[in-house]
C-alpha cells in the first residue's frame, strides 16, 4: 500500500473526497485558554459533508474529548443529508499514537485503538487499520476509544511533572536524581521510571480532560502545567 500501487495519492481539491472509500480527519486541536479548540474538526467534518457519499467510512484521529465524534462530527456529516450506521459508516474514533524520534517502534509496531457508532463501523474500520498496523484493539465506543488518548498521555504528564519535581528535590539536597531513578527502576512491579524534562505536546491533556467533565478548573491546570514544563 503506498504511493507506488497507486492506492495513495496527495492533493488538496476537496472534490476527491467523493471518490474516497475512507476519509481519515487528522487535524489540530490547539488549546487556547486552557479550552481545546476544534473549529478545525469542525471545518473539516462541513467540507467532508459537502462532498460524502454513500458508503464511506469515515474517521476522526484529532486528539479531543469524548463526545466529539457523536455529538459534534456526527451532525456535521449528516448535514449531507445521508445518516450515519445506515448511509455511511461513521467516525471510528483511532488515537493518533506515536513516539517522534524514537527508533525503537516503528508505526506498524504500535498498535491502534478503534471504537465506532456501531458494531459495523468498528469492524470497518479495523479492517482498514489492520493493513497499516500489525496490531488494533477494538472498545465499545467512541467515547472510550476517545478518552483512551487522554488516559495514555495525562498519565505520561503527571509522571513527567512528578519526576520534575523529584529532581529539583534532589538539586536542593545534593542528592543525584539519576541515581535514584535508576535505583527505583529496579522494583519489578508497580514502578514506572520517568526522567527530568518536558513534552510540550502532553501540557494539553488536563485541559481536554477537564473539558469532558464539562467544566474547566484552570487554576488546578496552571498549577499541573507548570510543574511539568
Amino acid at each position: 500500500m503506498g504511493v507506488s500501487s497507486g492506492l495513495l495519492r496527495f492533493a488538496s481539491d476537496p472534490d476527491g473526497i467523493a471518490s474516497a472509500e475512507v476519509v481519515v480527519i487528522c487535524v489540530p486541536t490547539p488549546v487556547r485558554d486552557h479550552v481545546p479548540d476544534l473549529s478545525f474538526v469542525q471545518e473539516s467534518s462541513a467540507t467532508i459533508a459537502q462532498h460524502l457519499t454513500p458508503g464511506t467510512l469515515v474517521v476522526v484521529e484529532s486528539t479531543t474529548y469524548p463526545g466529539t465524534t457523536e455529538d459534534l462530527v456526527r451532525p456535521l456529516l449528516e448535514s449531507s443529508g445521508l445518516k450515519a450506521g445506515r448511509d455511511f459508516w461513521l467516525a471510528s474514533y483511532c488515537p493518533e499514537r506515536i513516539d517522534p524520534g524514537n527508533d525503537e517502534f516503528e508505526l506498524s509496531a504500535i498498535p491502534r485503538v478503534l471504537g465506532g457508532i456501531d458494531e459495523e463501523s468498528t469492524a470497518l474500520a479495523s479492517l482498514f487499520y489492520q493493513q497499516l498496523v500489525e496490531e488494533v484493539v477494538t472498545v465499545s465506543s467512541c467515547r472510550a476509544a476517545e478518552l483512551v488518548k487522554l488516559l495514555e498521555n495525562t498519565f505520561r504528564h503527571v509522571n513527567i511533572a512528578l519526576v520534575n519535581e523529584m529532581a529539583m528535590l534532589c538539586r536542593e539536597t545534593d542528592i543525584d536524581v539519576w541515581e535514584v531513578i535508576e535505583a527505583a527502576a529496579s522494583k519489578p512491579f508497580g514502578s514506572c521510571p520517568s526522567t527530568p524534562g518536558g513534552a510540550s505536546a502532553v501540557t494539553a491533556f488536563p485541559s481536554i480532560l477537564h473539558t469532558s467533565r464539562g467544566r474547566c478548573d484552570r487554576e488546578s491546570v496552571r498549577r499541573l502545567h507548570a510543574t511539568a514544563v
